[in-house]
């Protein structure tokens, strides 16, 4: 029976490092541990965190429970709450019972999972470090240029952005860097104009 869970336990902790070390788009791999850890654990909720190194701290980007006003805006500090001490020591952290009791604790007035009495927090790690807060930055500003661009919604921007992605097998954010130097370079023969005019 020990042996069966072992392998279960190896077989997850596989599944979750292939989506976090491929080559899906933040969203879509957001989206894949958030599924995984629902179906293994059986959890009433979960929540996905980023780091961002510009200002040392970890972001609210994804989760079971809708917290739509929270995402891309709840920052912890790394030390800060349990979730800051995991991200800062690099360490699960299992609280079977009485999680607000424990003093690294932290309580967020928005989030119902405070209330919960057990609270698991798990690093999880991608290429030596955190999962990095910039390559969602970098698709967004892609988006955004497409969105302008052609006229699209935000969701058609990110299916072809994604559907580019697989076609050409080349990352995401590969892609996105690409389009956002493409509109860089069409505006630098507008400025340099605009400064022979001055001229």
């Amino acid at each position: 029976m020990r042996m069966a869970v072992a392998d279960a336990e190896v077989g997850l902790l596989h599944r979750i490092s292939n989506i976090v070390s491929s080559e899906l788009s933040v969203d879509e791999i957001l989206g894949g541990v958030l599924g995984l850890a629902t179906q293994a654990t059986a959890c009433d909720a979960c929540l996905v965190y980023l780091f961002d190194r510009q200002s040392n701290e970890i972001v609210l980007q994804a989760s079971l429970v809708p917290h739509a006003a929270d995402l891309g805006k709840l920052r912890i500090k790394v030390g800060e709450g349990v979730t800051g001490w995991v991200a800062e020591h690099m360490s699960a952290v299992a609280l079977a019972e009485d999680a607000f009791a424990d003093p690294r604790f932290k309580h967020f007035q928005t989030l119902i999972e405070d209330t919960y009495e057990a609270f698991l927090s798990v690093p999880l790690v991608s290429a030596g470090d955190l999962r990095e807060l910039e390559t969602r930055k970098i698709v967004e500003r892609a988006k955004g240029i497409l969105q302008q661009k052609y006229g699209m919604s935000e969701e058609d921007a990110y299916f072809r952005l994604r559907n580019q992605s697989r076609r050409l097998r080349r990352p995401m954010r590969a892609l996105a860097e690409a389009i956002i130097l493409s509109e860089d370079l069409d505006r630098e023969p507008s400025a340099a104009a605009r400064d022979e005019r001055v001229a």
